[in-house]
């Protein structure tokens, strides 16, 4: 977890270290929500759903994502959201699925 470049950032690694070619493209999956981008939390769901929290110019960020490393497009039609939470800095600190939904903490 982390960025590739200025875009939330997944990166599946084998046991031996190497990338695992089954997941997203090459062993990498990101999304660009269009600024700079940065992921600070993830949580897996009982089913392999990977939920991946953060920031992006100044916004409340969440992507969705399948357990091969695709966008989950069932997520806001795109894998991804920002929302503003009223705040000048709305960054999610912690992820965690609960029940039916995704549960985060900002600053």
């Amino acid at each position: 977890m982390g960025s590739l470049g200025s875009d939330f950032g997944l990166v599946c690694l084998t046991s031996t270290g190497a990338l695992y070619s089954g997941f997203g493209s090459g062993g990498l999956a990101s999304v660009d929500f269009g600024a700079t981008d940065e992921a600070l939390a993830i949580d897996v769901s009982g089913d392999g759903v990977i939920a991946v929290a953060g920031v992006s110019s100044s916004r409340f960020a969440v992507a969705q994502f399948l357990p091969n490393g695709e966008r989950d497009t069932g997520f806001f039609g795109t894998g991804y959201h920002t929302t503003d939470l009223a705040g000048t800095s709305e960054a999610a600190k912690s992820i965690e699925f609960v029940g039916p939904c995704w549960l985060a903490t900002t600053p």
